[in-house]
């Protein structure tokens, strides 16, 4: 079980879509998509998306 599988497994227990979860952390729903598909590394996408928000790191 990799990260995208359980970012996906917490996500729906929360019962957070695909959409709410993106914005609540500042990243782009495609590419939320991405990893969980495993297509794209967290981190990567966490530091684009969360760059020069309070409270975030990159």
């Amino acid at each position: 079980m990799g990260a995208g599988d359980n970012i996906r497994r917490i996500r729906e227990e929360k019962g957070l879509t695909q959409a709410r979860l993106a914005e609540r952390a500042g990243i782009f729903q495609a590419m939320l998509c991405q990893v969980e598909r495993g297509d794209e590394k967290p981190v990567t996408a966490g530091r684009e998306g969360n760059s020069g928000r309070p409270g975030m790191r990159a």
